[in-house]
């Protein structure tokens, strides 16, 4: 929940660079996790970031994952992730924001 209040203070600031920081935190979490659809939501997002700072290293990065992973997703699936890679992620963002509230875990927000 901290690298989200992280990944929003990035958009307001328009810190594309610190969001592809936060993303990947986001993402390795999801995969230690193995929940895919928000980390292949979350890279997608990084890839857009990474191509709008002109870093073609960067956009490689979850290219093999990406790669190997999208074309076996159903149609239907892989369209709704391409089209709003946002929502996946916001998706595990509510399922972790959930958990922690089942836990009874608070965590300050230092953007509040």
């Amino acid at each position: 929940m901290l690298a989200e209040s992280s990944l929003d203070l990035g958009r307001k600031i328009q810190d594309r660079f610190g969001q592809t920081i936060t993303l990947s935190l986001q993402i390795e979490t999801w995969i230690d996790s193995q929940n895919f659809g928000p980390a292949l939501g979350a890279m997608l997002l990084y890839v857009e970031l990474a191509n709008e700072i002109n870093d073609p290293r960067m956009a490689a990065r979850f290219a093999p994952i990406l790669d190997q992973i999208m074309p076996s997703l159903p149609a239907e699936h892989r369209m709704a992730l391409e089209q709003n890679p946002e929502q996946f992620r916001l998706a595990g963002i509510a399922e972790a924001a959930k958990w922690m509230q089942e836990k009874g875990v608070e965590l300050l927000d230092p953007l509040k």
